[in-house]
């Protein structure tokens, strides 16, 4: 979802970020957020989004 809406919406990207890695804080355990932020931010690199 995340994803979605950094690449075909006006989100900003680290809105959409954030969002995401507040949820993982919430429904996970403390490694998850470093690997939904690792994943994002090499979407964020490879679509040029910064």
């Amino acid at each position: 979802m995340a994803i979605y809406e950094m690449v075909y919406t006006k989100l900003p990207y680290k809105v959409a970020i954030n969002e995401v890695v507040e949820l993982g804080k919430k429904y996970s355990d403390d490694q998850a957020q470093s690997f939904i932020n690792g994943i994002l931010a090499s979407i964020v690199k490879k679509e040029n989004l910064i």
